[in-house]
């Protein structure tokens, strides 16, 4: 099946009023390629941002939940509506660059189970640098796999797509705090083929606070812990038959890992917090 036959689902979970959805909802409506049907399911939104995201009725399938259900169930959602061949899963803070973003990614899918892309930060703050140097290691790390092994041993779900009958092999998401590191770890137990594709870049948006980003954080480190008890011998397998690969990965990601940890055991304190984060800047630098 072509890429311009080919139909695909565009997933978009989101969650109250955020910044760039409108703006990702007005260059994948706007832009021409592959057949494509986009699918929202936001969680509480309100009245005034509902209404803007009613101009798009006739160019989105929207699905509107009153109560926060979360990331997890707004995919099971979409994907139970979905008709698309392909479905990529994008965030809401993520801005689509190219025009051909789409079109790239299914055609890297004419091959490929599963595909990422490269995520970099939308820099301007001491903060967006920090978490920077994390997308960074992340992009790396993936890059590895994909050309010394060709498999995933994880994902960012920031944005990834996937070819349906993948999947549907997979037997779709579990309901756990990580679902991307949990979809990748199994379709690399399962066989499924991966590529990154460092020519295909979006931009993320950082944390807005101190406070999100470790509220974010802890939720990282509670959901990488979660992965690691349930994978580590699948994980410790993939160390030492694919060395070429995961060993750099795990040296690359290594202060991501580090602050991860350290965000289970951040207080409020002032002092200790700006220890932290002095800690935390020389450890992505270095």
């Amino acid at each position: 099946m072509s890429g311009v036959e080919a139909k695909v689902s565009v997933v978009i979970p989101s969650y109250g009023e955020p910044r760039l959805l409108l703006h990702t909802l007005e260059k994948l409506t706007s832009t021409e390629g592959c057949d494509r049907e986009i699918i929202v399911v936001v969680d509480e939104p309100s009245k005034e941002y509902l209404n803007k995201l009613r101009k798009y009725d006739s160019k989105i399938k929207l699905i509107v939940n009153e109560k926060r259900r979360g990331k997890v169930a707004a995919y099971k959602t979409a994907l139970k509506i979905a008709g698309g061949d392909y479905i990529i899963f994008l965030d809401d803070d993520v801005e689509v660059k190219s025009d051909n973003f789409v079109q790239a990614l299914v055609e890297a899918l004419q091959e490929i189970d599963i595909v990422d892309v490269k995520k970099v930060i939308k820099r301007g703050s001491f903060l967006s640098r920090m978490v920077y140097y994390d997308y960074v290691n992340m992009n790396l790390a993936n890059l590895l796999f994909s050309r010394f092994v060709g498999k995933c041993a994880a994902l960012n779900g920031a944005v990834f797509a996937v070819r349906r009958e993948a999947l549907e092999k997979l037997g779709g998401f579990n309901h756990v705090i990580c679902e991307d590191l949990d979809i990748g770890i199994r379709a690399y137990l399962a066989g499924l083929s991966f590529k990154f594709l460092r020519n295909v870049e979006v931009e993320v948006i950082p944390p807005s606070s101190w406070r999100s980003w470790l509220k974010q954080r802890k939720r990282w480190a509670v959901g990488a812990g979660v992965w690691l008890s349930m994978y580590w011998k699948s994980l410790v397998k993939i160390l030492l038959t694919k060395p070429q690969a995961a060993l750099p990965a795990i040296l690359t990601i290594f202060p991501s890992l580090l602050t991860l940890a350290s965000s289970l055991f951040m207080g409020e304190g002032l002092i200790r917090k700006t220890l932290f984060l002095v800690a935390l800047y020389f450890a992505s630098i270095l």
